[in-house]
């Protein structure tokens, strides 16, 4: 609601072919690129679509810690573009990314979007934010020429549901309201509704966010 520019940027590769999904799972991202920061909107849009095109290489998800060198790999990409373009202020951006595969959810984390699961009527955060305080970042991708990658791995049952977003959600809406609106309704219901809500609470930032709920 105030921001003109949206550095968000967010991206699903499902592949079609159901083989190939029960191989390597199905990847969720969603990126934030560093607010007031030369080219934010690049980076994060820059850092999902070469992930997919990583993931989209994949033959198979073998090792979990595929993941974790992927994202190292997308932030020597963005750090070789900062390097050439010279800017003063070099872009960056979060990059929270999931990989769904079988009975297990693979998770890369970077920055201080979020990745959230509900069990049970039960909302808990699974990634831990790097930040020093709501406005600093400790980490991010693409400003430095290697990254640290925080991976975790948890079990999935069959009616678990998991939001990953940007801070523009969960700055403004409580863990409650993400819990009390994404079990009521289906996930692209859920989504529209938490947007709504942040918008009414004032949107002071762009908003990402998907809702994946696993079932048959």
């Amino acid at each position: 609601m105030l921001r003109e520019n949206n550095e968000d940027s967010m991206l699903i590769e499902d592949p079609k072919d159901v083989v190939l999904r029960g191989k390597k799972g199905i990847l969720f991202a969603v990126a934030d690129g560093l607010g007031g920061m030369e080219h934010g909107e690049l980076a994060s849009a820059g850092a999902v679509l070469h992930l997919g095109h990583l993931f989209q290489a994949l033959a198979e998800l073998s090792d979990p810690l595929w993941l974790r060198e992927a994202i190292r790999n997308v932030n020597q990409k963005i750090y070789s573009i900062n390097e050439r373009m010279g800017a003063i202020e070099w872009m960056g951006t979060t990059l929270t990314a999931s990989i769904f595969l079988g009975e297990e959810v693979v998770i890369g984390h970077v920055g201080d979007s979020r990745m959230y699961q509900i069990r049970d009527g039960i909302i808990r955060r699974l990634t831990m934010d790097h930040a020093s305080d709501r406005c600093t970042l400790t980490r991010a991708v693409g400003t430095e020429p290697d990254v640290e990658v925080d991976l975790y791995k948890v079990p999935a049952r069959l009616g678990d549901i998991y939001v990953q977003c940007s801070d523009g959600l969960y700055s403004m809406v409580s863990d409650e309201e993400i819990l009390s609106v994404a079990t009521a309704y289906v996930p692209e219901e859920s989504c529209k509704r938490l947007v709504a809500l942040t918008n009414e609470k004032g949107g002071a930032d762009n908003i990402t966010l998907q809702v994946i709920r696993v079932a048959q």
